[in-house]
């Protein structure tokens, strides 16, 4: 099974789900609708109604001398009924509200998943307010509460179906995205192309059930088979398989516009390209190199184009991504041959002669480097430190700050005995690093301070020098280099106490 390195975000036009506040019924939410949802309440009412009958059916028969049992006047009773369903301020009038705001949406905690009847409970509970205040029938269009119940029953069936219909696009959606990714599986465009078909159908039924029309659903057909058909490609070049993606991009070419195709095509060139590159890289920069480890660009270039011809690729494309993979490999080794002098350049190399020899023949693929350095530090542990060396190490290591020092030079100061041994390996450690792109941009703010401090102090030519070579023949790292500096410092402002 092919399972995809990653999983990319699908979009799709559909409303979002929200939980809405209701709002207190206004007299512009019925202008246009007289409350032709009355109807309903009556209806509703219609039980509280028979309940009330039967029992003032009750009373008329105690009242008949069975028993005596106290009743209330018709005044007040109206009066009550007044006051329970017709005052203005009704707290029935409140509680109905209050119940369609917090409690009609109320999901079942053993149930979440399933969606709340709002309307429903909302009918219940009106249901029991009528049957507690016993209203009369007669009086439903006028009734005060009823109207309520008419206008907000309205409204949260207004909201449950926006809600109804936010679930169902909600679950298309994870239809689709179930789709997309599933689709990316598939290694045959043939049986892409089925299992497109069988699910396009499908979402069709879906889609229409939904509300879309067919405009709508043909947007919605193109989206979703240039999604699956996308990811699908794209998970073949995460997973290194460019030539399946060419053959996804050939048999539904038809599906996407010309600059589509352009960009897949080019991303699946410079896929085609890399993976090719990956299994050549280590040819390449074996016979790419010169004597001094460097690639030889012209040479790169040759090997990319016969390559590109044996693989039938494009050599442009090739070139580009053999010059990454071969820098990348010189970088690697860049920073091992700095570590190897950075070992040498330790004390402790001097009582391990034979570890040296090791360590310098194993960093060193070209004779003239391996025997040359391995004379250096030999030398090294043999010969004294040169007189006066600082200003031509000085020099070295500004070209070198710069990015314009060639190791030629390195070589042919060392040759003329303008450096020490040391100074040598120092440089050819701080060199390699930079190539490697392992320099610290701090070193040239740190030689402008050091100018500036040599200055302050009336410091010669000759004094500053001297300074400089201090600090940057410290040591490789910054940290180093900085406390030579502070020292400098110090010593500086305790020769300016003496004067």
């Amino acid at each position: 099974m092919r399972v995809p390195t990653y999983q990319q975000q699908v979009s799709y036009q559909a409303p979002t789900a929200r939980t809405v506040q209701l709002a207190v019924p206004t007299l512009e939410s019925s202008r246009s609708k007289r409350l032709t949802d009355l109807e309903t309440a009556g209806q509703v009412l219609q039980g509280a109604v028979d309940v009330k009958n039967a029992i003032e059916e009750q009373f008329a028969g105690k009242a008949s001398g069975k028993e005596s049992v106290p009743m209330q006047s018709k005044a007040a009773q109206t009066d009550e009924a007044v006051f329970l369903s017709e005052n203005f301020s009704s707290p029935a009038r409140q509680q109905l509200l209050a119940f369609s705001r917090d409690q009609a949406f109320e999901t079942n905690p053993a149930a979440p998943d399933v969606p709340s009847d709002a309307v429903g409970k909302l009918d219940d509970f009106f249901g029991q307010q009528a049957r507690q205040l016993a209203l009369h029938p007669e009086q439903a269009d006028q009734s005060l509460l009823a109207q309520d119940y008419a206008a907000i029953r309205r409204e949260v069936a207004d909201v449950q179906a926006r809600q109804q219909q936010a679930a169902r696009q909600e679950q298309f959606n994870q239809g689709a995205g179930s789709f997309v990714q599933t689709a990316a599986l598939i290694s045959s465009p043939s049986v892409l192309e089925q299992y497109m078909q069988a699910n396009l159908a499908a979402a069709q039924t879906e889609a229409q059930a939904n509300g879309l029309t067919a405009i709508q659903w043909q947007q919605q057909k193109q989206l979703l088979q240039k999604q699956a058909l996308q990811h699908n490609m794209e998970t073949s070049l995460t997973n290194g398989e460019p030539a399946q993606a060419q053959a996804v991009l050939n048999h539904f070419q038809a599906q996407f516009s010309e600059e589509e195709k352009s960009l897949l095509q080019g991303k699946i060139t410079a896929c085609t390209a890399d993976h090719l590159a990956r299994q050549l890289s280590a040819s390449a920069y074996e016979k790419c190199r010169d004597e001094k480890g460097e690639i030889n660009p012209t040479a790169l270039q040759q090997f990319a184009q016969e390559a590109a011809q044996t693989h039938q690729a494009d050599s442009q494309p090739l070139y580009a991504a053999l010059q990454m993979q071969v820098a990348a490999q010189r970088r690697a080794d860049l920073k091992q041959q700095a570590d190897m002098f950075g070992q040498l350049l330790q004390d402790k190399a001097a009582d391990d002669f034979s570890g040296a020899q090791v360590l310098i023949r194993q960093n060193f693929t070209s004779e003239k480097e391996f025997a040359h350095t391995q004379k250096v530090w030999q030398e090294m542990q043999a010969a004294p430190q040169p007189a006066d060396t600082a200003a031509a190490f000085n020099e070295l290591y500004q070209k070198l700050e710069t990015g314009r020092l060639a190791r030629a030079e390195l070589d042919a100061a060392q040759e003329q005995h303008k450096i020490s041994a040391r100074d040598y390996l120092h440089l050819q450690q701080q060199y390699c690093l930079r190539q490697a792109g392992q320099w610290d941009l701090r070193d040239n703010l740190l030689d402008i301070s050091v100018d500036k401090l040599c200055r302050s102090y009336n410091l010669s030519d000759a004094e500053m020098q001297q300074a400089k070579y201090f600090i940057f023949s410290a040591g490789a790292d910054m940290q180093t280099r900085l406390h030579a500096a502070q020292e400098l410092k110090r010593l500086l402002t305790l020769q300016e106490n003496k004067k």
